[in-house]
């Protein structure tokens, strides 16, 4: 097989990982409980949190940005790069930005959506 060949790949590159879980809350996720007749909204856990460390987004561009809970504040992890695969584990939780928005500035409130409940 040639490298343009359709070859099978046993784990797709750390980045596309992290996106995948995105993916799925946006898209995948909202179809399947629709389908399902559940409610579409997000099954997270939410709460409100002030910002430690500014969260940088581009305005045009919705983020999904992970993020950290310490002492009651949000600390937002790595949204691009090869850290990203990493912190997807050390996460407690994500923040959305919106498309409008360059990110939340320090001591801003947010809605923290929960991977697990704190």
């Amino acid at each position: 097989m040639n490298s343009r060949s359709t070859a099978w790949r046993c784990a797709p590159p750390a980045p596309r990982v992290a996106a995948a879980s995105a993916r799925r809350d946006f898209f995948a996720g909202r179809a399947i409980r629709s389908r399902g007749a559940l409610p579409a909204n997000w099954p997270y856990p939410q709460r409100h949190a002030k910002v430690g460390r500014k969260i940088v987004s581009a305005i045009g561009r919705v983020d999904y940005c992970r993020v950290r809970l310490r002492d009651g504040r949000v600390e937002p992890l790595a949204l691009s790069g090869a850290s990203v695969l990493s912190s997807t584990t050390r996460a407690d939780g994500f923040v959305v930005v919106p498309a409008d928005s360059e990110g939340h500035a320090p001591d801003s409130d947010v809605t923290v959506y929960l991977y697990d409940p704190i």
